[in-house]
């Protein structure tokens, strides 16, 4: 029951959030990801053990920081966009980002063998499946199951 009703109030807000104006979506977003920064300890230190393991010696501990906090922020600009995508078209999505290779990805995929992106989980990637949706091509994402039921079953009504 408690499940049904978390689902509810993150359609409720889902909907609402995604009918702001951008700006507003992205501050929103911005400072929910400090706030997860500075209240989510487990993961903020999984971040900087992980950007630690990646450029080892060569930032300080202080930028190593920093890094992490404006990768929270991305992550909570990134969700308040995906409460955007529903309400997404190819006429309002032209203004909305900017696609390099368009022309690579159409000469690649009128030879009649498919195209396969693959990318890492940076930025908003879920962006890229609604691009290429919209223009009519089909997408099929793989993607894990996430560690939240609640939020996984959310998603994947999305």
């Amino acid at each position: 029951m408690i499940k049904k009703l978390i689902l509810q109030f993150i359609k409720v807000f889902w909907w609402f959030i995604g009918h702001l104006p951008l700006q507003v979506n992205l501050w929103i977003g911005r400072v929910m990801g400090k706030l997860g920064f500075y209240l989510d300890k487990k993961h903020r230190d999984i971040a900087i053990r992980n950007l630690t393991t990646a450029f080892g010696d060569s930032k300080t501990a202080n930028e190593l920081y920093v890094l992490a906090k404006k990768a929270f922020e991305n992550l909570g600009m990134n969700s308040m966009e995906f409460c955007r995508l529903p309400w997404l078209t190819e006429k309002n999505l032209a203004g909305y980002i900017e696609c390099d290779g368009f022309e690579d990805f159409k000469k690649a995929y009128d030879k009649g063998q498919g195209v396969i992106f693959l990318t890492g989980h940076f930025g908003n990637w879920e962006l890229m499946a609604i691009f290429y949706a919209l223009k009519g091509y089909p997408v099929d994402i793989i993607v894990r199951d996430l560690d939240n039921p609640v939020v996984d079953e959310f998603i994947r009504w999305v």
